[in-house]
C-alpha cells in the first residue's frame, strides 16, 4: 500500500509541477502580448501623397497606442530623386536624424519625387528599398522592424501618368515658345 501511495503522491507532484510550468509560460506570454499591445508601432513607407497625386512621398507614422521615442531609420540603398539636386541630400538628412518623439497617430511626410519622372528616369532609379526602424517605447527598446518597400507596385497606377494640370502646363509652355 505504501508503494501505491508513493506512486500517487509522485504523480500528483508531477502534475503540480507541469501545471505550474504551463501556468508560468501562459503568464509570461500574456505579459508579452500586453506589452506589445502598449508599444508604439512606427512604419516607413513610400507612396503617393494623396489619391491620384503625382508626388511620391516618404512617410514615417506611429500606428501604435503610445509615444515612440528616439525613432531611428535606415533605408538601403539611399533614397533617390529626379527633383532638384538638393532633394537627395534632404532625404539623406531626414533618414539620418533621430526623431525625438512621435505621439500615437503622428505622420510625418517628406516629398520625394514625381511618379512619372521617377519611373522614367534614365538610368533607372531603385524600385526596392529596405527600411529598418528602431524606436523606444514605454518599456525600453521596441523590437527592430526591417522590411522592403517595393515601388514596382506603382507604375501601372495613376501615379505613373502625367496629371491633367501637368499636361496643361506643358501645353502653355509650348504655346509661349511659339
Amino acid at each position: 500500500m505504501d508503494r501505491l501511495s508513493l506512486a500517487f503522491a509522485s504523480a500528483a507532484l508531477l502534475v503540480s509541477i507541469v501545471t505550474t510550468v504551463v501556468g508560468y509560460k501562459q503568464l509570461s506570454l500574456s505579459r508579452r502580448v500586453r506589452r506589445e499591445q502598449l508599444e508604439p508601432y512606427v512604419i516607413v513607407d513610400i507612396s503617393p501623397r494623396a489619391p491620384e497625386s503625382q508626388m511620391l512621398c516618404l512617410s514615417v507614422e506611429n500606428l501604435g497606442p503610445t509615444v515612440a521615442r528616439n525613432v531611428r531609420l535606415q533605408i538601403e540603398p539611399p533614397l533617390r530623386s529626379t527633383l532638384d539636386s538638393q532633394r537627395e541630400e534632404i532625404l539623406r538628412r531626414v533618414v539620418g536624424r533621430t526623431i525625438p518623439s512621435m505621439p500615437p497617430g503622428r505622420k510625418i511626410i517628406y516629398n520625394m519625387d514625381l511618379g512619372h519622372k521617377y519611373f522614367a528616369a534614365d538610368p533607372p532609379l531603385p524600385l526596392v528599398y529596405r527600411a529598418t526602424v528602431n524606436a523606444d517605447g514605454p518599456f525600453g527598446a521596441v523590437e527592430t522592424m526591417t522590411y522592403d518597400m517595393d515601388l514596382d507596385v506603382w507604375p501601372e497606377t495613376a501615379i505613373h501618368s502625367e496629371t491633367v494640370v501637368g499636361q496643361l502646363k506643358e501645353i502653355a509652355k509650348k504655346l509661349r515658345k511659339g
